[in-house]
């Protein structure tokens, strides 16, 4: 289940990512940061229309060819149009080329782990968000995120199995 809120003036996605990962907090609102670039497909992404994002993006990135500057902010916006279209893999890819290009490296590293998030590497995310908070310029999303990630949900989870028990009698009684 992926749902993502927008806002506006910061360029910040929120993406709510539903996940029973053991031993952490997978339910909340995980964000993911735009670039500053303001064109490439950005309108599109806030627009929630992922998929036509991504096209515009990815012609975006064939037009600027190798210069760094130029792509650099396009692969750090594929990356989340990717993860919020669902395909981990592709998203994956994007947020390593953007991490390696070096630029808003706090950023493209916050973006990474929330993909990671969605492909299920819980640990992957959280060393990219420690890293994310020693970037210059680290975003604030990192710090919000890194304690989405690492909360524990241990007693959560004890609680409900409890409640639930083995199955065997019947629906689970009302909370309270």
């Amino acid at each position: 289940m992926n749902t993502a809120g927008k806002n506006f003036r910061t360029g910040l996605l929120m993406l709510a990512l539903g996940f029973a990962l053991t031993g952490t907090a997978q339910a909340g609102s995980l964000r993911m940061q735009l670039s500053d670039s303001g064109a490439y497909g950005e309108r599109a992404l806030l627009n929630g229309d992922y998929a036509e994002a991504a096209r515009r993006l990815e012609y975006a990135l064939e037009l600027a060819g190798e210069a760094r500057s130029l792509r650099a902010p396009i692969l750090n916006d594929l990356c989340i149009a990717y993860t919020l279209l669902g395909q981990t893999e592709r998203a994956l890819a994007r947020c390593d080329a953007a991490v390696a290009a070096g630029r808003d490296r706090g950023r493209a590293l916050n973006n990474r782990a929330v993909a990671r998030i969605a492909a299920g590497d819980v640990d992957g995310a959280a060393a990219d968000l420690r890293a994310a908070l020693t970037a210059p310029g680290a975003p604030a999303a990192a710090r919000v995120n890194l304690r989405l990630v690492t909360q524990p949900i241990a007693p959560q989870l004890a609680e409900d199995e409890a409640r639930v028990g083995d199955g065997a009698s019947g629906p689970m009684p009302p909370a309270g």
